[in-house]
């Protein structure tokens, strides 16, 4: 893992991307990132009543309220992405919650937090209120993190799939493709 200087370094360089950066979100040894301006709940599939994971993702956007936030319900699970685009060909991007949010009981991946040598896109955040009442988030917040990790990399083997260039909220692919 490299630290924030290595971090402010490498952007610097062009080996890392960051778009809008803002120099004052480098940590210690990652680099925040932002919640985007829409978010979507994840829903059953059309013409059913529950969620076939060989089927293309159902979403639903949700409303912002009217103080510009999002209301994020318990039980519901919820698809948000970063403000900011990034990506390398020379490091792995690695997601992580913010401890702040984490203490506020917001989970802000499940399981999707690594990214790969070559992708380059904005994280699609799987948003959970794991509290027992509803949780208001806005967006332009610092609910997560980057950490980036060096790599050997073969180039038969870089990113070159499903989700490359990903913008705003992607729906899960069937798991079946």
């Amino acid at each position: 893992m490299i630290g924030g200087q290595e971090i402010a370094k490498q952007i610097e360089l062009g080996n890392i991307t960051t778009t809008p950066y803002c120099k004052e979100q480098i940590g210690p040894n990652s680099y925040d990132l932002r919640l985007g301006n829409k978010i979507a709940e994840v829903m059953p599939n059309v013409g059913i009543a529950y969620i076939d994971t060989h089927l293309q993702g159902n979403v639903k956007e949700i409303k912002q309220n009217e103080d510009g936030s999002f209301t994020l319900f318990p039980n519901c699970y919820y698809l948000g992405f970063t403000l900011e685009t990034v990506g390398s060909k020379y490091y792995v991007p690695i997601l992580h919650g913010r401890s702040t949010a984490a203490r506020h009981g917001l989970m802000v991946h499940a399981s999707a937090g690594f990214g790969d040598i070559n992708w380059f896109g904005q994280f699609v955040l799987e948003l959970k209120n794991l509290t027992s009442v509803p949780m208001k988030i806005w967006p332009g917040d610092r609910i997560c993190q980057v950490s980036w990790e060096h790599c050997l990399v073969d180039e038969e083997y870089q990113y070159k799939s499903t989700y490359q260039g990903q913008s705003g909220i992607v729906a899960a692919k069937g798991l079946g493709d």
